[in-house]
């Protein structure tokens, strides 16, 4: 793309350069032939010039439409090709993301059919660096996103499939903790909230964690129990809400 629009960008400029020219030495032409010729020599010589140069005129035009039919020629045939390449590519893309999907929906029946683990007395492994990063890098999108999702995959094996959003207050230098799960059966989750949020007391960048359980009906998430902690500072995190 860069290398054809160089070329035709010189080739355009070559052929108007040629046409240019050719109107300049058109213009001295006229301005001699207004001017008084006193002798036939002259008057001859200059005859002789301006049907020479004439021919040069009809010959520079003539190439000058050659080399503007070849470059709209290939400036279609380049167009016609991107295009079909786009167009294979735009399927390529609409494929992968339904495999993407195919391979999402497979993942998320698996995990639902394993049954659940009880959360580990020890807890999970909770590294602080990347909480305290997260609030000092200014494009924190991409750890953002890293963070959320390891998350979810350590919470995967004791609460089932799980969103987990993280909101970055960087003015108020905290973090809060989002996390959604789908009912499951024999999972208590004011129980599993509880030692999960003892996890989180040694990263003082998290104020508040919220719990949210819902149930699919009809394609319809469906809230059913809803627990969100809140501490100040480094103290304890402390159960301000309790909806189920």
């Amino acid at each position: 793309m860069v290398v054809f629009s160089w070329i035709g960008g010189i080739f355009l400029v070559l052929l108007t350069g040629i046409l240019v020219y050719r109107v300049y030495i058109n213009y001295q032409l006229k301005r001699l032939a207004s001017e008084k010729v006193s002798s036939a020599v002259a008057r001859k010589k200059l005859l002789f010039i301006k049907q020479r140069e004439q021919e040069k005129h009809v010959q520079s035009l003539f190439a000058w439409g050659i080399g503007m039919t070849c470059f709209l020629f290939f400036l279609f045939y380049f167009t016609l090709t991107l295009q079909q390449k786009n167009h294979t590519l735009t399927n390529q893309l609409i494929q992968v993301n339904e495999e993407v999907l195919r391979l999402k929906t497979e993942q998320k029946q698996f995990i639902q059919q394993l049954p659940v683990m009880a959360y580990p007395e020890k807890g999970l492994s909770i590294e602080t660096k990347q909480w305290k990063a997260l609030l000092s890098t200014k494009d924190n999108r991409k750890l953002q996103g890293e963070m959320e999702q390891q998350l979810a995959q350590k919470l995967a094996p004791y609460l089932g499939l799980s969103t987990v959003v993280l909101s970055v207050d960087r003015a108020a230098n905290q973090i809060d903790l989002s996390i959604q799960n789908e009912e499951r059966e024999a999972l208590n989750m004011k129980d599993v909230t509880s030692k999960i949020i003892k996890d989180f007391v040694k990263v003082g960048e998290v104020k508040t964690i919220h719990f949210q359980t819902v149930a699919l009906t009809d394609e319809k998430i469906q809230p059913i129990g809803q627990w969100q902690y809140s501490r100040k500072d480094t103290e304890a995190f402390v159960l301000v809400s309790d909806a189920q």
